[in-house]
């Protein structure tokens, strides 16, 4: 896992995009739309000349969700391409014409539990928190008997602001949506929750339907909110504000999904905006929309924490792409020998103790037992991050985890 570089000061800077309310960036001229999730080329529903109607499904993979053309169009090309988030990945190039709608869709059956999970596997959602599928997601609910299933806004890290966005221009959506997946998975309550109260606030305003639920400022919000509510006695399941309305949007009128909403941010960014992006839209024209002017010393896509690398600005925006970092410099890496202050034990919601287990595998013959709960390990890196000696503390984590299960 790439961690969000230390060294980066990471006070919050939600305010300013939240404050300009989502915008929309101009239609781009050509889409490299993902195909994730094609494993061979029979998954593939399109060749290169191919016309395609808006919305309509450009692959059919077996263990994913379809994808679906933002816009009608040609297809030009299909290449595989590097993306951060999701590894190598084909990708159908679209050259799309905005001006044409083509055919209305039509909502689907949504009275049963299976025709709902059906609905959200045929509209391609992916919630945009983890890039799981939202039928897996909900099948997974069911399983295991989720009593309580929250629509997450948690924007805990400090770049992100595009959960709180969503939630603020479609809280009736969003609602909807949750009390869709709240009947599919059986869950007798639903909820939404974000970090802020003041955000629960402003929401419960705008739509009396919505029970909030704050988690809390603290990184990790939504795992510190599971813990807490696990203790209660709640089986808890989360899924994202986006993947919720979109879930209401298709069952409303077929619209599959195939636009997110990201937070561009940074230092090198001189004006941050929550944009409207549909799928397969080259991250250089966000940049480029945001007033970046040629190419910033780096780059991260999602979380401001725990994102990725971004060398390629031409690779395409996915439906889990939350949040564009760019920064005018290369962050330097700098790591000090551990002084056991304990600021990592506090920081992990799991109950782990970072430091101990990073002695144990600096030993010739580490002792797995004192690797407590290495194996509950979630990567969410607060560990990392609070370490004052810069260390990798997650990598070492998942490290110890896979010594314990016998990997090394």
């Amino acid at each position: 896992m790439t961690l969000f570089p230390r060294g980066v000061r990471l006070e919050p800077h939600r305010e300013e995009p939240l404050k300009q309310g989502i915008q929309e960036l101009p239609k781009p001229a050509e889409l490299w739309v993902p195909l994730v999730g094609c494993t061979v080329l029979s998954e593939r529903l399109v060749e290169p000349g191919d016309w395609v109607d808006k919305g309509a499904p450009l692959s059919a993979p077996q263990r994913s969700v379809p994808a679906h053309a933002p816009a009608a169009g040609r297809i030009k090309e299909i290449r595989e391409l590097p993306l951060p988030l999701q590894g190598t990945v084909p990708c159908a190039l679209l050259v799309p014409d905005w001006a044409y709608e083509g055919p209305e869709q039509k909502p689907p059956a949504q009275g049963q539990q299976e025709e709902v999970i059906s609905a959200a596997a045929s509209a391609g959602i992916i919630d945009e928190f983890d890039g799981l599928p939202l039928y897996k997601k909900l099948k997974r609910f069911r399983r295991r008997g989720v009593n309580l299933l929250l629509a997450n806004a948690i924007d805990d890290d400090p770049y992100v602001a595009s959960a709180v966005a969503v939630l603020r221009e479609q809280p009736q959506k969003v609602a909807d949506g949750l009390a869709a997946a709240a009947r599919a998975c059986g869950a007798a309550e639903c909820r939404v929750t974000a970090s802020s109260r003041k955000e629960m606030k402003r929401v419960h305003e705008a739509c009396p339907a919505v029970e909030p639920m704050p988690a809390g400022e603290r990184y990790p919000a939504r795992a510190l909110l599971k813990r807490g509510l696990y203790a209660k006695g709640n089986t808890t399941g989360f899924i994202g504000v986006q993947a919720c309305a979109a879930l209401a949007s298709f069952l409303e009128n077929g619209t599959p999904q195939t636009e997110t909403v990201v937070t561009v941010a940074g230092d090198a960014v001189p004006h941050p905006y929550n944009l409207r992006v549909p799928v397969g839209t080259p991250l250089r024209e966000l940049l480029a929309f945001c007033g970046v002017e040629g190419t910033p010393g780096a780059c991260f896509v999602g979380s401001s924490i725990t994102g990725k690398r971004a060398p390629d600005l031409d690779a395409p925006v996915t439906l889990d792409t939350r949040c564009l970092i760019a920064l005018q410099r290369q962050p330097r890496w700098r790591t000090y020998p551990c002084i056991g202050c304990g600021s990592c034990v506090r920081a992990c919601p799991r109950g782990i103790r970072p430091w101990e287990v990073c002695d144990q595998l600096s030993r010739e013959n580490p002792d797995p037992l004192r690797m407590v709960n290495v194996q509950h390990c979630i990567a969410c890196a607060a560990c990392s991050l609070a370490c004052p000696s810069g260390i990798d503390l997650v990598a070492q984590m998942l490290r110890a985890a896979e010594f314990k299960k016998g990997g090394e």
